[in-house]
């Protein structure tokens, strides 16, 4: 969008619409990973992650074997995750189970030991009966706390709007938070 703006000599502001929360998440029967550390994180979902057990990312955990489920690479969950946890977006392990359906990824964690996934919050709060949500760095988050859970990172959700609709409009004036 910022590119389509440049390039056709639009001004535009950029106005927050909503943070959008991602649940960290693993089966009901996993009682050892209930806190994980962003380090921990990129142990398991790093580009050259050799984890396959639980016990590869903390000695105190079980030997259980890891099964990874996630967004798939054109997701944006996908890009943000990677960049918080990674430091560059895109920068993941390859094999786990990618799937643009929620639902598919709550249902691997669901029917594995040793599954983690990952997705948006609201998938998690439809469905906490059947998965355990994961605290992040014992809550502190790292500065990416969701606003009504410690065990969550969030994104913000923007979206443009030209400049001389802001002036013009007073229901986007309002909005954004400008007076003429």
């Amino acid at each position: 969008e910022k590119a389509v703006c440049d390039g056709k000599s639009i001004a535009f502001k950029e106005l927050l619409v909503a943070n959008d929360g991602i649940a960290i998440v693993v089966n009901k029967e996993n009682t050892w990973a209930t806190c994980l550390t962003v380090d921990q994180l990129a142990t398991i979902w790093g580009p050259d992650s050799k984890a396959a057990t639980w016990k590869d990312v903390d000695p105190s955990f079980p030997a259980e074997p890891l099964k990874l489920y996630g967004p798939g690479t054109d997701s944006g969950t996908f890009d943000f995750f990677t960049k918080a946890i990674n430091g560059e977006e895109g920068a993941s392990r390859t094999d786990y189970s990618p799937s643009e359906d929620d639902n598919v990824t709550i249902k691997g964690v669901e029917g594995e030991k040793g599954g983690l996934g990952y997705f948006g919050l609201s998938y998690y709060e439809q469905n906490q009966d059947q998965l355990s949500l994961v605290q992040v760095d014992g809550g502190s988050g790292s500065g990416f706390r969701a606003p009504k859970s410690a065990h969550a990172r969030t994104r913000s959700a923007s979206g443009r709007v030209a400049k001389a609709s802001v002036l013009s409009h007073a229901s986007v004036r309002r909005y954004s938070g400008r007076r003429r």
